[in-house]
């Protein structure tokens, strides 16, 4: 069993080197800081009478969450599934429920890119400014 929580730790060091020299190249990061006054899974808790944790619990997390954070990795696969959901959305076969849930799944993806980008293109003028 320790082999286990060896190889786990080996797997999160290279994971946070990997990412440490992206971001030094330049990736890009959107969203806010992780606050746990506007993490949804904090605001559940509480609204359902139980006792909330001091920060937000990634094993409640929710995509509503304005906490969430991307990197131009998570946009590149949001823009795979946004042209999937698309091409779902416009399938005449497909049942009417079907399509309308691809649509809004479609937009959601449409949003969180474009959230992302105008926050680089944010980021980029105020580091010209």
């Amino acid at each position: 069993m320790d082999d286990v929580y060896l190889e786990t730790l080996e797997l999160v060091v290279e994971q946070t080197e990997r990412d440490a020299q992206l971001l030094e190249k330049g990736e890009h990061v959107s969203g806010p800081a992780t606050r746990r006054e506007t993490a949804a899974c904090r605001k559940a808790r509480l609204d359902a009478g139980l006792p909330a944790e001091d920060g937000p619990n990634v094993g409640e997390c929710r995509s509503s969450c304005a906490n969430i954070v991307y990197i131009d990795r998570n946009i590149a696969v949001q823009r795979r599934l946004h042209t999937q959901w698309e091409a779902a959305a416009a399938d005449p076969l497909s049942p009417r429920p079907l399509r309308d849930r691809a649509a809004a799944l479609a937009e959601s993806c449409r949003v969180i890119i474009a959230a992302h980008h105008d926050g680089q293109a944010s980021n980029t003028s105020s580091k010209e400014s």
